[in-house]
């Protein structure tokens, strides 16, 4: 029993946020079977098995078209694990292979710590990835230990402290056989029975009392066999190592190219950085200067222009006093006095008789009496007609009430209501009906009740109810004379308002008069004061413009200002973005290997075309950027290359034995 715990054999599998698993745990201690469909994973679980079985990433083998590159891109996101649980000979282990991400070419790294297998230390949540920090942060409270290929080589067949031992060679030299044996049976590709036999002979002491003979020769005949292999793989791929060789030699060719414009174009990036950040300074110490200046110039244009507006108010209102004193002197030169003076005295006699005239004539308000007879003239005549109004409609509307109560009620009502026509009182029978009630209710003979008041009109003569037809062509007739009276009177009273008008006019043409009269008295002193004005006039002018060209001149000295300022401001955004792109773009630049350098003379004597605004930094850095990204395409075709070589060879070569034989 002890011996099966002991016995050197992987326990669990765990794998987060790796290939197509977000989160996969496999006991691989007991019997098992997947099934699934295609691309459903199965593949990507037992090729996972060689970062357990193998040492090397570049002796794994995953077929397909697939690069090495893509594989790890595919198994090694950022914040991935896969974790391994075995059985060793000193107890349970964990070997977790941590994924570096995107941002270091998605490379991985192996750390083993004693322990078994807790999935919650690489979870969060039970779901999610943990960080990579917190999980070596875990590592090492574990007392782990990063392994890299060498010591996982040892680790394999059971050298150094606490092994896994999976592989007991008695020979470290023979790990190319298990190597072999291993990553066939994994893509089930077929093996010769000699590969297993010397495998077994290889990791075992069973054999070695049967096989002394094998032993003492083993070395002897590895080596030949080994030579003869080599030869058959090289004859295999010698057109894709002359290849590899051709690229390697192109490649060491550009490295050094490569080298010389990095330190050609280093230090002109260091010098124009420190240039740039003393024109900024420098541009910041004139900024401040000149917004003071600017605050001067701008109080001193406030001022100016107060100034200007000044005397252009004093102008404005000179040269209108002036047009107005010319205007005057023109019209006043144009008059007669002697026609004005015979005017004037045609004018102040027929004020006097208009005004005896008016004195003799009355006020009366005759429009107003007219309009009253006109109205009542209508009201009878639309009666005689033997249409209907206000009267008939109430004493019909009220057949039911005494005659007295009836005339109480029209005491009410002023006679020209009484006589409107039908049609202009819009009540409804309905509304009609219900003010009468509410009327009478409150009427009594001769009196009116209302709140608890009672007022009463027997001194309000009673009107007559209805007249007869006699009645009112009488009335007609009275009427009809009152209203041709009061035509008459007014067509008097028109020729009175004539004459009052008349009057009226007269009078402003006597003040008009007098005005001119002395206006042509005045006319010496004032062409005298016209001729001063003017020549005020022009010292005013003259002082206008001079305030408007001073307030010119300072506004053209704060726009240029304005211009400098903006040049500046202008100069330490540019510089400063500048800046910021050179410390951001330029340590992210690959720095050359010191042995890249092939001899080539590296030129520094750019340093006065920075002074001379003749040194592209963008260009020149683009420059470098595209060469740095030309060399990794270069590299990453050359170990493609390389892939290629050690798949034909079977696994003999690896990129660090072709950079070998080249050398």
């Amino acid at each position: 029993m002890n011996r099966d715990i002991l016995q050197p054999r992987l326990v669990k599998m765990l794998l987060v946020n790796s290939g197509r698993f977000d989160y996969a745990i496999i006991d691989v201690d007991k019997s098992m079977h997947f099934h699934g469909g295609n691309n459903a994973g199965k593949t990507t679980l037992v090729n996972a098995l060689q970062f357990l079985f193998v040492d090397s990433f570049r002796s794994m083998v995953w077929g397909g078209e697939k690069t090495s590159k893509d594989t790890r891109e595919y198994y090694f996101k950022t914040n991935s694990y896969i974790v391994f649980e075995v059985s060793t000979p000193t107890g349970t282990q964990c070997l977790v292979v941590i994924g570096k991400g995107a941002t270091s070419s998605n490379e991985f790294e192996r750390w083993i710590y004693p322990g078994s297998l807790i999935p919650e230390q690489y979870l969060l949540d039970g779901s999610r990835a943990k960080d990579t920090a917190s999980v070596k942060s875990y590592i090492d409270s574990m007392n782990g230990v990063k392994i890299d290929d060498t010591r996982m080589k040892k680790w394999l067949i059971g050298k150094g402290e606490s092994p896994f031992g999976v592989a007991p060679l008695k020979r470290a030299r023979d790990f190319p056989k298990y190597r072999k044996v291993f990553t066939n049976l994994l893509r089930m590709k077929k093996l010769s029975p000699n590969d297993v036999r010397e495998l077994i002979i290889s990791s075992s002491d069973i054999f070695k009392e049967e096989i002394t003979l094998a032993e003492n020769f083993q070395d002897e005949f590895d080596r030949y066999k080994g030579k003869l292999q080599s030869i058959q793989k090289l004859d295999n791929a010698k057109e894709n190592l002359d290849g590899f060789l051709e690229s390697y030699d192109d490649l060491g060719v550009a490295r050094g190219h490569y080298f010389v414009d990095y330190h050609s174009m280093r230090p002109l990036f260091s010098n124009l950085i420190d240039t740039y950040r003393n024109e900024i300074k420098a541009a910041k110490n004139d900024l401040n200067a000149f917004q003071d200046s600017l605050d001067v110039l701008e109080q001193n244009e406030r001022t100016a222009r107060d100034i200007t507006i000044q005397r252009s108010t004093v102008f404005n209102n000179a040269n209108s006093e002036l047009q107005t004193i010319e205007n005057h002197i023109k019209k006043t030169k144009s008059l007669s006095e002697l026609e004005l003076s015979a005017r004037s005295g045609t004018v102040d006699r027929r004020i006097a008789e208009l005004r005896i005239a008016l004195e003799r004539s009355t006020d009366l308000d005759l429009e107003g009496d007219l309009d009253t007879i006109v109205k009542k003239l209508s009201s009878l005549e639309y009666e005689l007609s033997g249409n209907t109004n206000f009267r008939r409609e109430l004493i019909e509307s009220m057949n039911d009430y005494d005659q007295d109560e009836i005339r109480t009620l029209m005491k009410l009502f002023n006679s020209e209501v009484l006589d409107l026509p039908q049609g202009s009182f819009k009540l409804n029978d309905s509304e009609w009906s219900k003010e009468l009630v509410y009327l009478m209710s409150m009427i009594d003979v001769d009196s009116i009740k209302s709140s608890g008041l009672s007022i009463h009109l027997e001194s309000v003569s009673s009107p007559k109810l209805i007249k007869s037809v006699e009645e009112l062509n009488r009335d007609i007739s009275d009427y009809t004379k009152k209203k041709n009276r009061l035509i008459t009177a007014l067509e008097a009273k028109e020729n009175l308002e004539a004459k009052k008008r008349e009057l009226r006019s007269l009078k402003e043409e006597a003040i008009e008069l007098e005005e001119k009269l002395k206006s042509i008295k005045e006319l010496p002193e004032k062409e005298k004061l016209f001729d001063s004005m003017t020549q005020n006039l022009v010292v005013i002018e003259t002082e206008m413009h001079e305030a408007k060209e001073k307030e010119r001149l300072i506004r053209e000295e704060i726009i240029s200002l304005v211009s400098k300022r903006s040049d500046l401001r202008n100069t330490i955004i540019n510089k400063t973005d500048a800046v910021a792109d050179i410390e951001d773009r330029l340590p992210k630049i690959r720095v050359p290997d010191d042995h890249w350098n092939i001899g080539e003379e590296i030129n520094n004597d750019d340093h006065e075309k920075i002074f001379n605004e003749e040194f592209d930094w963008k260009s020149a850095i683009a420059g470098l950027e595209r060469k740095a990204s030309a060399l990794r395409t270069k590299e990453s075709r050359l170990w493609d290359a390389a892939e290629i070589i050690h798949n034909l060879t079977e696994g003999q070569f690896r990129d660090s034995d072709l950079k070998s034989i080249y050398v």
